[in-house]
């Protein structure tokens, strides 16, 4: 039986939870738990290198992060 994807992994500063999401937009649009805000968000991306047998994890630049919350309010503003 095959296991769910993971491939984002959203972490938040100061929280010892940790979220996992099969998306960047999932990541990106997820909303934070109480009292913390997509400030304190941090996404990871996570992947496994099988030439290495290595189980790598990258941090989103909040570049991507803000680039992509654009095109989300772009799209969801033509749909409304």
């Amino acid at each position: 039986m095959a296991a769910s994807r993971l491939n984002y992994i959203v972490i938040y500063k100061n929280h010892s939870q940790v979220y996992g999401c099969s998306s960047k937009k999932i990541a990106i649009e997820s909303t934070p738990p109480e009292g913390y805000t997509n400030e304190d968000k941090r996404i990871l991306f996570a992947t496994f290198e099988p030439d290495t047998s290595s189980l790598c994890v990258y941090p989103v630049s909040l570049d991507d992060i803000e680039l992509e919350e654009v095109k989300t309010k772009k799209v969801k503003n033509k749909n409304e």
